[in-house]
């Protein structure tokens, strides 16, 4: 096996990992919240008990990002906090991407100053053949 081989299943498990540490909150609802609550049900926690809830969900997650930021520099010799050359070109995907959602969503009530039925009426076409993206906006102000 060759070390690119090796790098890109490390590279893997660490994604495994971080989506593990988000499985942390599981725990905390079914081993540690029960004894720290006294068999409370989630759905009856107080505001007390849901402050202390999410505090220690963050802590959970920020151990777990701090973990993987801390092996990650030792083992793959990869920063990800570090500063890289970013193309300009790497925003294009992600800005259609997001173009696309947003046109796609159905945005109902909106405010009625924008549309008379009180919706905003934006309609949006992609063609991926031409690779063009259309945008028409109907609102009336």
């Amino acid at each position: 096996m060759s070390k690119t081989e090796n790098k890109s299943w490390d590279f893997l498990w660490y994604a495994l990992y971080a989506f593990a540490g988000l499985g942390l909150e599981l725990l905390l609802l079914g081993l540690v919240e029960p004894v720290l609550f006294g068999g409370t049900a989630s759905s009856d926690y107080s505001d007390t008990q849901r402050i202390l809830h999410w505090l220690l969900t963050i802590l959970c997650w920020g151990a777990m990002i701090a973990l993987l930021t801390h092996f990650s520099k030792r083992k793959l010799q990869f920063d990800p906090l570090a500063r890289r050359p970013f193309s300009k070109k790497g925003w294009v995907p992600p800005l259609c991407w997001r173009l696309c959602a947003c046109c796609s969503t159905p945005w109902t009530g909106a405010p009625s100053r924008l549309s008379a039925s009180g919706r905003a009426r934006v309609h949006c076409s992609f063609s991926s053949s031409t690779s063009t993206i259309s945008l028409r906006s109907g609102w009336s102000f």
